[in-house]
């Protein structure tokens, strides 16, 4: 098993905002310490890029960062009630979400009936050998 430092967006600080923190994990390789990061407790495991970075490390930094993750209070508390009593949170850390743009379908009726008509065609032909 291998040792690495993973950078994660983490939650419970605003809908459309995130926090970064490092998690330290074992796992056979960057993969699936990325899948192990991504499902575990506060990171926004329903944004694709919720993990930014997924580093090696050695045995000492693993360590050092394990223990700078136990004394963390973001860690230690339970709910976000919790964590804004303890001020476990540096406000001045805290990122906006950047907004993605929703693709919307094109919905012209006419459109549609013309690529339908042109698939069709395109199938009518291929089914006498024709393309």
């Amino acid at each position: 098993m291998r040792l690495y430092k993973v950078k994660a967006k983490c939650g419970h600080v605003g809908r459309s905002y995130y926090i970064l923190k490092d998690f330290y994990v074992k796992a056979i390789d960057g993969k699936e310490a990325a899948y192990k990061v991504r499902y575990s407790p506060r990171v926004k495991h329903h944004k694709k890029d919720a993990i930014l970075s997924v580093q090696e490390i050695t045995d000492e930094e693993f360590l050092k960062g394990r223990k700078m993750q136990m004394e963390d209070k973001y860690f230690n508390v339970h709910n976000s009630s919790d964590q804004r009593k303890c001020c476990a949170v540096d406000y001045s850390l805290v990122f906006a979400e950047t907004k993605t743009v929703r693709r919307r379908k094109f919905k012209n009726s006419i459109y549609r009936s013309k690529l339908a008509k042109i698939i069709r065609k395109d199938l009518q032909q291929q089914m006498r050998g024709e393309l």
